[in-house]
């Protein structure tokens, strides 16, 4: 563990979560802690521009470049830098940063969505970090040597991640298949109604935790309202004779076509109603060949 980071986190931790003010570590950090290799330098992170004097008075002592505007290593931008305990600090506001695309040679605005952050653990503190993919996007504009690295292994990581998840979902999708087996058999199985109601019940359920900040009870909760959704995908193939594979093959295209229209600055609600035209025609001509 680096101690020096450990500590100074420690510290900022206590004064940001004491003061009320939202954050979000970005940078080599933020890799870091998605699970990069690279050693932490400097801890990085993004508050909103109208909570920094409530935290200057806190950080006057460690002030080592005063708050105002640089432009300086791709970045230009808001903000100011502390040593804690040798340890450098860089603290950043939002919004008006710029980076340098080196591909345009251009400036280029960065978004800050605090909203955005994933919650990952360090040594026991858990930190509001800037998403994967929002941290390679802005890594791949200013594309240094250290974001060329990172990129790397956060990619490799992803991919990694989204086939140890899609494994686990078809484990979980199996293990739904052997149970509707044995569910026929079972006195209190009242058909799809009986994981209709569960979904709904464990929905509630989800709903508590959050406000209980809870992570493990929550992804607890989380994994019981997917196996109540496979199991509701499995009476219905029963009853109503849906295809589960075809569930999820409609989803994947359906959101992916939204997405998609979305990235290329065009309008989810027109995409949604031509998809709900589409599916209107595909009804009509199974009616018609019935």
């Amino acid at each position: 563990m680096n101690e020096s980071v450990y500590r100074a986190m420690s510290w900022l931790k206590a004064i940001l979560d004491g003061q009320g003010v939202r954050y979000q570590i970005v940078g080599g950090f933020a890799a870091h802690l998605h699970g990069g290799s690279r050693p932490i330098a400097d801890i990085d992170l993004y508050i909103k521009k109208e909570d920094v004097n409530a935290l200057l008075p806190f950080f006057q002592p460690f002030v080592s470049k005063p708050l105002k505007h640089y432009r300086e290593e791709g970045w230009d931008l808001e903000y100011l830098q502390l040593i804690y305990e040798n340890q450098k600090i860089e603290i950043g506001l939002s919004p008006g940063t710029k980076i340098f695309n080196t591909s345009s040679q251009q400036w280029v605005s960065l978004d800050v969505d605090l909203a955005e952050s994933v919650q990952r653990d360090f040594h026991g503190l858990a930190l509001p970090v800037i998403n994967i993919n929002s941290l390679i996007e802005y890594k791949r504009v200013l594309n240094r040597e250290v974001d060329r690295i990172d990129i790397r292994e956060l990619e490799d990581i992803q991919q990694a991640e989204n086939a140890q998840t899609l494994g686990h979902f078809s484990s979980l999708f199996d293990i739904a298949r052997r149970k509707a087996k044995y569910d026929n058999t079972n006195t209190w199985y009242k058909g799809s109604e009986t994981y209709f109601d569960a979904l709904y019940q464990e929905l509630e359920k989800v709903g508590e935790e959050i406000t209980q900040t809870r992570l493990c009870y929550l992804e607890d909760e989380l994994g019981d309202v997917l196996w109540n959704y496979l199991n509701l995908l499995m009476a219905l193939e029963k009853e109503q004779g849906i295809d589960p594979t075809s569930v999820l093959s409609r989803a994947v295209n359906k959101y992916q076509q939204r997405v998609a229209t979305n990235e290329n600055n065009g309008s989810w609600a027109d995409v949604k109603a031509e998809q709900k035209r589409k599916l209107q025609q595909e009804y009509l001509g199974a009616m018609n060949e019935n």
